[in-house]
């Protein structure tokens, strides 16, 4: 036909057929099957039995032929897919189609249909059993413990432990470093919120995490108080007991109760000597009735119970052993100082033979035993410790001489008193420093007339180091200092010494000492040393000195017992800030003492070899300006000291390096302390005390020095000389 366009239809090029598809891959994961395949031949484009998709089936072991979960490639753009939301250790049969871009499997005449061999799911951990949380005492945390299921065959990596409020999972979790470990701490909890507990446990690789366990039972964190201290039990007959002690530090807890539990002296518990007291907040308690034994031993401890069930048990107590105790002391007498007060009695008649006398001091409001008591072997002694403004009683017990001694019944109280600041002198005026290079002369300004509190001496103390002069008597305005280090600023405090008080520290401006000619080795200039010499374990003579300028370090020598020469000077180190004090061991090494720049006692110790060891500080708990020692009878030994409110204090070896505690001797002293053996092996100890007189005073007992009761009265044995004298 004319002006008309035949076209011809072209005819399908007709495409091989695709090749089946091989068997796929399966690689088990948690809950899932990760499917891989090898894909079709490529086909010419536009031809319609190019590949659209591939889907990936699994099928389990129920008698149906519908898939339980399949995974779709869409665009066929990769060979791999991940069949999920499947049952862990349940065997799945896994088939592979190709479907056509039209969405049709029968592509050609090819089989593209795929299956591979049963695969079988990794098994997931089961979940941990017997979840328990209980708190740990600290605050917001709770311990948690389980136990791990049964072995599944599951490969475990940890545990993990979640709180929950209600239904709801929280934030703070715990995990544990292994599947060894079946606990954890979980922290960061609100005080006093009912928390539950679920466990999961890890699994490694594919193995996936088992379901959270049973909830714990409801637990709520709570803080633990602090266990209560000083402890003290006392036998009041021949079958009870009194036992006291001080409230714990409650860190946040509330007390609700204590619980004294006795216990024989090998550790027994004693059944029927428990006691609870009344109020159950009260801090002492009466134990025994029939369940103690005249004459056994026994000791005790304290548990204290909070409002939130929180337990914390103190230490033990001292051992006692019930017996017939002496009659009560009467007459109890007290009279308030400042932070202190005097206790006086009558010592009974009859009755069992009182060791000592032991008072306690107990607040009126509320009315509660305190830890600030005293022992005495005579009708008095002096409680210390006490707050002034509040008001005291005191309750005396006769201590029999049994065993640990049974105590008597309390004494009627004393009538209630109350500590007082003491009146103080008036605080010193117009302070000047004049200095050298080892001392500093000071003076301040003569205080008005007829002084409300009079003043029994002055002193004036150079910081650091705590070197000090004193005045002969109330009515002299200066003193000088020595011993100081060249080269050093000093603060110079003069205090103004009364019978019961100080004044206000006076302050004087900061002052330098001069430097000295040649500073190092002894002997080098201004301030050159003083220090002993004693006998060392080779029988020669070892000089200890301080050197001059400011190092001011510890040195010694030895001398030729041939010749008499002195070897060259060996350095210890430092700085020191005192003269040494050395005294011989029982093995005849030597021990040198020293103050450091707090004023604590520092010493060094000397080996079978001669060699000094490192520097050991006995206490950081007393500094002192002064220094003096002594060997007791049995070998123990014994510095004394000065301290800054110018009392003497005394501190004994207990073993190798380790030492009691300080026992104060008192008595205001203006020097440093002398001491020296008496015939029958007891120290006796001279100070230099008010207006320069010299007084004494010695050990009851050879070697004995745990408090100031184990020391005879101070008692004056010279008339007045210069305090500067005895320094």
């Amino acid at each position: 036909m004319a002006g008309s366009l035949v076209m011809a239809q072209p005819a399908w090029a007709v495409p091989a057929p695709i090749s089946a598809l091989a068997a796929p891959t399966s690689t088990p994961g948690p809950n899932s099957l990760a499917i891989a395949w090898v894909t079709t031949p490529a086909q010419a484009p536009g031809d319609p039995s190019d590949v659209g998709s591939y889907i990936a089936s699994a099928d389990g072991p129920d008698a149906d032929t519908t898939a339980d979960s399949t995974c779709t490639v869409l665009g066929a753009v990769s060979t791999t897919c991940t069949i999920s939301s499947l049952t862990a250790g349940t065997p799945y049969t896994v088939t592979v189609q190709a479907m056509d871009l039209a969405g049709n499997t029968a592509l050609k005449t090819s089989t593209l249909l795929a299956s591979a061999g049963a695969t079988t799911t990794p098994a997931l951990p089961a979940a941990p059993t017997g979840v328990t949380a209980t708190p740990t005492g600290n605050s917001g945390e709770v311990n948690v413990i389980w136990t791990p299921a049964a072995n599944t065959g599951a490969v475990l990596a940890n545990f993990t432990a979640t709180a929950y409020l209600g239904s709801n999972a929280t934030a703070q979790t715990c995990t544990t470093p292994s599947a060894l470990v079946s606990g954890c701490k979980i922290t960061g909890l609100t005080n006093g919120s009912p928390y539950t507990v679920k466990v999961v446990a890890n699994g490694t690789g594919t193995t996936g995490n088992s379901l959270p366990s049973t909830a714990s039972s409801a637990v709520s964190p709570a803080v633990k108080p602090g266990p209560p201290t000083n402890v003290v039990a006392n036998a009041t007959s021949a079958t009870t007991a009194t036992v006291t002690w001080t409230a714990p530090t409650t860190a946040g807890a509330t007390i609700a109760s204590y619980t004294v539990v006795a216990y024989t002296a090998a550790g027994s518990v004693v059944v029927g000597a428990t006691c609870v007291p009344s109020p159950a907040t009260a801090t002492t308690c009466d134990t025994g009735g029939t369940a103690l034994t005249n004459g056994s031993a026994y000791y005790y401890t304290v548990t204290a119970t909070s409002t939130d069930s929180q337990t914390s048990t103190a230490g033990t107590s001292n051992l006692i052993v019930p017996t017939t105790p002496p009659n009560v002391p009467t007459g109890a007498t007290a009279v308030a100082g400042d932070t202190q007060a005097v206790v006086a009695w009558t010592a009974p008649v009859a009755g069992a033979t009182v060791a000592s006398y032991r008072v306690v001091a107990w607040t009126v409001s509320p009315a509660a035993a305190t830890s600030k008591t005293c022992t005495s072997t005579t009708t008095t002694c002096t409680v210390t410790g006490l707050t002034n403004g509040v008001a005291y009683i005191f309750k005396v017990y006769s201590v029999g001489n049994t065993g640990s001694g049974t105590s008597s019944a309390t004494s009627a109280d004393t009538t209630a008193t109350t500590p007082a600041e003491a009146a103080k002198p008036v605080t010193p005026t117009g302070v000047t420093a004049t200095p050298t290079s080892s001392t500093i002369a000071v003076a301040w300004d003569t205080p008005a007339a007829n002084p409300t509190v009079p003043v029994l001496f002055y002193t004036a103390t150079a910081t650091p180091g705590g070197k000090a002069c004193a005045t002969v008597s109330g009515a002299v305005y200066g003193c000088t200092i020595t011993g100081l280090t060249p080269e050093t600023a000093y603060t110079v405090t003069v205090v103004a010494k009364a019978a019961n008080s100080n004044s206000a520290d006076a302050t004087a401006t900061t002052t330098t000492t001069a430097g000295p000619a040649t500073p190092g080795e002894p002997g080098s200039g201004p301030g050159e040393p003083t220090g002993p010499i004693v006998v060392n374990k080779d029988g020669k003579a070892q000089i200890f000195a301080r050197g001059g300028g400011p190092t001011a370090k510890l040195w010694t020598a030895v001398q030729n017992s041939t010749t008499g020469a002195w070897d060259s000077w060996t350095d210890l180190g430092g700085p020191i800030y005192s003269d040494p004090v050395a005294v011989a061991n029982t093995d005849g090494t030597l021990q040198v003492f020293v103050l450091d720049a707090n004023g604590y006692v520092t010493y060094k110790v000397q080996s079978s070899t001669g060699a000094f060891g490192a520097w050991t500080r006995i206490s950081m708990t007393m500094s002192l300006a002064n220094i003096e020692v002594a060997t007791n009878a049995n070998g123990k030994v014994q510095v004394f000291g000065r301290s800054g409110d110018h009392l003497v204090y005394s501190v004994q070896t207990t073993g190798a390096d380790a030492w009691s505690s300080w026992v104060d001797l008192g008595w205001p002293i203006s020097g440093a302390p002398v001491v020296t053996a008496m015939g029958d092996g007891r120290l006796e100890v001279f100070v230099s005390g008010y207006q320069g007189a010299i007084y004494r005073r010695a050990q009851k007992v050879v070697n004995v020095n745990t408090s100031e009761a184990d020391w005879s009265s101070w008692e004056r044995v010279a008339p007045s000389v210069s305090a500067a004298d005895f320094m």
